[in-house]
């Protein structure tokens, strides 16, 4: 009896042992469902938390891509407006140079115009002057025939008669003295001119003639030379020489305006830097100049800083060159005696030196720019 109620008792507790043991098992397996079904949950969520960072990546980098292609769109936009605004000023200083070529050629044809027509004024005048003494020539050798035929037929005084052969003697003395003269003259040196003979009632001489040997009222000769005739007087027994008026002696006096020779200026520059570690802009009031006519202390705007130190004209934005951390800007005029010369005093190389435009001026002082040079020459490259 005691052992069936053992027996009993043991197979109760080995039951419930079982049953226990069953239950742990599967409170196990199911704890391992939940944690391989959590660990699935971080795996997923891992995968999202990186799909979502390659997502943000990928977006960033886009962003960044297209600011820098915006960025590189504004810089190639701002370089060609900024040729663009070289080609048109080198345009404009092209056509500048063209108009000022034509019209220096057309001051120069001006006046080789009239200079040419100075001379052809002249050589009428002086051929006038040539025909006059010839006929003046001709009409004392005819009047003294006259009297020669006279004094023979009418049988004259015999006192006006000798006076009038004094008379005749002396211009003759005269004549033969004034070749004698201009004989000496074209022996000399073969000058030309004007030369006084002394004979009364011309006050001035005549030009240079050519007198075929054995002409008429001339001394005698072998061959053709070049004399200086210059007739005045009148007597009873001889026609009146031409008046001084007549003369090219006194129309020639007056002489031919000749202008001065023409200088050759280069042109007037100006050194400009600022004090600002990026580049403020050419409107602010960061700049610093030193020019043809002063050096400032103070900053302004670079056209206003231009304009005080004499360089008001400088094309600023189309013609400048970088220089020891600032800029060598061009005037657009000639430098003045005057002037300081930034050239020298900063001693700049030839490439920029080769820039400069060149001046033909009338004079070393006057102030010469494009509007009243006789002619400007583009300087390399500007």
């Amino acid at each position: 009896m005691l052992d069936q109620i053992l027996l009993e008792a043991l197979n109760g507790s080995l039951a419930a042992n079982e049953q226990r043991v069953a239950q742990e098992a599967q409170t196990r397996d199911e704890r391992k469902a939940e944690g391989d079904r959590l660990d699935i949950a971080r795996e997923d969520e891992k995968l999202a938390r990186k799909n979502l960072a390659d997502i943000a990546k990928a977006e960033r980098d886009r962003l960044r891509a297209e600011k820098e292609e915006a960025e590189r769109r504004e810089e190639m936009l701002a370089q060609a407006e900024r040729e663009a605004k070289r080609e048109a000023a080198a345009a404009r200083r092209a056509a500048e140079n063209a108009a000022a070529q034509a019209s220096a050629n057309s001051i120069i044809m001006e006046a080789i115009t009239r200079n040419a027509n100075a001379i052809a004024s002249a050589q009428i005048q002086g051929q006038a002057a040539v025909n006059s003494a010839y006929a003046t020539v001709d009409a004392i050798n005819a009047q003294r025939r006259a009297d020669a035929q006279a004094a023979a037929v009418a049988n004259q005084s015999r006192a006006a008669a000798e006076a009038a052969d004094r008379q005749a003697e002396a211009a003759r003395r005269q004549l033969d003295a004034a070749l004698n003269q201009s004989r000496n003259i074209t022996q000399s040196g073969g000058q030309t001119g004007s030369t006084s003979t002394g004979l009364p009632g011309i006050s001035g001489g005549l030009p240079s003639v050519k007198v075929p040997s054995g002409s008429q009222g001339t001394t005698r000769s072998s061959e053709n030379r070049t004399i200086v005739i210059a007739l005045g007087g009148g007597t009873a027994s001889t026609p009146l020489a031409p008046t001084a008026k007549q003369t090219l002696g006194d129309q020639g006096s007056q002489g031919l305006s000749l202008a001065s020779a023409p200088v050759s200026r280069e042109e007037a520059l100006a050194y400009c830097y600022h004090k600002k570690e990026k580049d403020p802009g050419f409107g602010a009031d960061a700049w610093y100049c030193d020019g043809p006519t002063q050096n400032t202390l103070t900053n302004n705007p670079l056209p206003e800083a231009l304009g005080y130190v004499g360089c008001r004209d400088a094309d600023y934005e189309g013609r400048s060159v970088a220089f020891n951390k600032g800029l060598i800007f061009f005037c657009e005029k000639a430098i003045a005696p005057y002037d300081s010369n930034i050239s020298e005093r900063y001693k700049l190389p030839g490439n920029i030196l080769a820039r400069r435009n060149t001046y033909l001026c009338k004079d070393t002082s006057t102030t010469c720019t494009r509007e009243n040079a006789i002619n400007v020459t583009p300087g390399r490259g500007s």
